[in-house]
């Protein structure tokens, strides 16, 4: 749904009234919902993605801060990456390394997968491992509430950014 359609506007309006009639306690969870149900409009294996990025992403703040360790944080960030490297530069890597071993006289055909990237991965994978660095750093508590935490990485008026 592009964001600036007739469509996205009647659900940015539902969801702003919702927000403001639900009660307090509820509106971190109704921001949760109507942001990924708002992402399953791009496909539901790929909200599944983002929902495993998102507890991944929480988990391992929570993980930092009960220690603080550059292996932990490495850990973290690597598992963070995995998603953006998977969708979007496995392709280009694969074919670099089909072009060297041809170079160097050991023809390799490399296997494409062509799957087709995420909507906003690029944009979630930066949040979350600025959210981890930030926990690392201390400049960040971990987020103690599972939906805290994702609304503030997946935010439906952000990951079409």
């Amino acid at each position: 749904m592009p964001v600036f359609s007739f469509a996205f506007f009647g659900f940015f309006a539902a969801v702003f009234a919702l927000y403001w009639l639900a009660p307090h306690r509820w509106r971190t969870a109704l921001l949760f919902a109507a942001s990924a149900g708002f992402y399953a409009l791009f496909g539901l294996p790929y909200t599944l993605l983002l929902l495993a990025c998102m507890a991944g992403c929480w988990a391992g703040g929570l993980w930092l801060g009960r220690g603080r360790s550059r292996p932990r944080l490495a850990l973290c960030v690597a598992l963070a990456l995995a998603p953006l490297l998977l969708f979007k530069y496995l392709d280009f890597l694969a074919g670099g390394l089909a072009a060297l071993s041809g170079l160097l006289g050991a023809p390799f055909q490399a296997p494409y997968l062509k799957w087709v990237q995420p909507v906003g991965v690029s944009y979630y994978t930066f949040q979350m491992i600025s959210y981890l660095v930030d926990v690392y750093r201390q400049k960040l508590a971990p987020e103690k509430n599972f939906f805290a935490c994702s609304v503030s990485l997946s935010l439906f008026l952000q990951i079409t950014s």
